[in-house]
């Protein structure tokens, strides 16, 4: 058998402590928007639409995603991500 034919035995829980020890477990951020009638809003008073516009490349079509936001209060589409 050659170099790199068997992977070492790894402590899997030794592992995984130490990986959360030094990058920190991932937390989920909070992004705002402004709505121009409502003012600062969380996420979670808003409501994000992806809208997939095709555009030609060459002799192809490609995609191209955009977001459109809408705000959950007074159902305006003037919001704005800060």
């Amino acid at each position: 058998m050659g170099k790199g034919s068997k992977q070492r035995p790894t402590n899997y829980d030794a592992f995984s402590a130490n990986f959360d020890a030094i990058f920190g477990s991932k937390k989920e951020h909070t992004y705002y928007y402004e709505c121009s009638n409502c003012g600062k809003l969380t996420r979670d008073e808003v409501t994000k639409y992806e809208v997939i516009d095709r555009e030609p490349y060459g002799d192809r079509t490609v995609d191209r995603v955009s977001y459109e936001v809408t705000c959950d209060k007074c159902g305006s589409d003037d919001v704005e991500e800060l």
